[in-house]
C-alpha cells in the first residue's frame, strides 16, 4: 500500500506474481526452480534468479540446477535459448554446472534432451528425467562436476 499525496487516498500495488520458485538445498547444494507457467516472462523471472546465483560464485564452484518442469510443461525452447546465450556471454567466467529437467512424460523431452546433448556447452551438462526418475536425476545431479561432454 502506497499513500497517494495528491488525493490523499491509499492506493494498492499489485505485488509481483513469482511465476518461478527458487529454493536452496544446502545439504547438497542444488539450487531448484519450480516453473508455474510456459512463457518468456518464466524465463526471464528464471535468469534473474540465475544472475543473483552468479553474482557470488567463483571458478572453482560447481553450479548444480534441478528444473522442476511438470506444472508449466516444457518452457519455450527458442526463447529461452535466445535468452541464456545473451546472459552466458556477459559472464566473466563459466563454472561448470550440470542441469537437470524433470518433467512428465512427454515424446518432445526425449527430442529436448538429445538437442542440449549435442549443444556441447563445454561447462554445462544436462539431462531430462520424468517425474518417476526423479532419484535418479538426483544421482546423476550429484555426480561430479566436470566441463567434460560425454
Amino acid at each position: 500500500m502506497t499513500f497517494n499525496s495528491q488525493n490523499s487516498e491509499t492506493v494498492s500495488e499489485t505485488p509481483k506474481v513469482s511465476i518461478v520458485e527458487h529454493r536452496h538445498d544446502a545439504e547438497h547444494d542444488i539450487n531448484e526452480f519450480t516453473f508455474h507457467a510456459s512463457s518468456q516472462q518464466a524465463v526471464d523471472e528464471w535468469l534473474e534468479h540465475m544472475e543473483r546465483l552468479y553474482a557470488g560464485i567463483t571458478p572453482d564452484k560447481c553450479v548444480r540446477l534441478w528444473m522442476d518442469i511438470t506444472k508449466s510443461g516444457a518452457l519455450p525452447m527458442g526463447y529461452a535459448l535466445n535468452r541464456s546465450y545473451s546472459w552466458m556471454r556477459k559472464l566473466e567466467f563459466h563454472p561448470a554446472a550440470r542441469m537437470v529437467f524433470i518433467h512428465k512424460p512427454d515424446p518432445f523431452m526425449s527430442l529436448a534432451d538429445q538437442l542440449m546433448r549435442t549443444l556441447r556447452l563445454g561447462h554445462l551438462r544436462t539431462r531430462f528425467f520424468t517425474v518417476d526418475q526423479a532419484a535418479e536425476a538426483r544421482a546423476w545431479l550429484l555426480e561430479s562436476c566436470s566441463r567434460k561432454q560425454v
